[in-house]
């Protein structure tokens, strides 16, 4: 098994998305489960190695979480790239809030709530993880009872 790979791998994925992932997040989204110790360490070597970037700066630890990067997205190479791309992302989270917070959500939300053919809604897509910028939409997966689907939908929709 080839962690190192695994995780740059996973940090290459959300640098796709403009988003540094912070330690918890490349452990859920690895490839191949591993100890929380294991993950630690090829991180740490990694870091050694050059071959990630931790990004250090207090302005950029979102929810005081240390956050990775590849080299090509770092502050060290492109500086005024990566202070945008970090810059933005401290604006997508203000952006996802201000979509969580709407109260035609909130009330959309409650009011399919209340129907026993809804099972569970869930949040998905860059709102679920705090990354939303501002004319994005809001991605929710409905779970319907067992033979509701069509019932569900309806009242979904």
């Amino acid at each position: 098994m080839n962690i190192k790979k695994d995780i740059l791998e996973t940090i290459g994925y959300f640098s796709n998305f403009a988003y540094p992932p912070d330690f918890d997040e490349i452990y859920v989204f690895l490839r191949k489960k591993t100890s929380k110790n294991a993950l630690k360490m090829a991180i740490l070597s990694l870091e050694r190695q050059n071959r990630i970037i931790v990004i250090q700066n207090p302005k950029f630890r979102i929810n005081n979480a240390t956050r990775y990067t590849l080299p090509e997205y770092s502050t060290i190479r492109h500086p005024s790239s990566a202070i945008k791309q970090l810059d933005n992302y401290e604006l997508r989270i203000t952006d996802s809030q201000k979509k969580l917070n709407n109260w035609r959500f909130r009330l959309f939300i409650r009011l399919i709530s209340l129907f026993p053919q809804i099972k569970l809604v869930g949040l998905s897509g860059s709102v679920s993880m705090m990354n939303a910028k501002e004319g994005d939409d809001i991605d929710l997966f409905i779970i319907t009872a067992k033979k509701r689907l069509f019932t569900g939908r309806f009242i979904a929709l």
